[in-house]
């Protein structure tokens, strides 16, 4: 699908594409590099199940 992207991009003017993955998901990581994204400041995302008891 990332190549498909790519192609329709391309196709259709785009100057750049931004694509996003789960961090512990290392093929697909070194997937998307082999098609020449490169990695870039982000942001994290933090959650938390309201269920679990307090901590504090």
């Amino acid at each position: 699908m990332k190549i498909m992207a790519i192609r329709y991009a391309r196709a259709h003017g785009a100057r750049a594409l931004h694509t996003s993955n789960a961090s512990d998901n290392a093929a697909m990581l070194a997937l998307t590099r082999k098609l020449g994204y490169k990695p870039h400041a982000g942001k994290y995302l933090l959650a938390r199940n309201l269920l679990e008891e307090e901590s504090t």
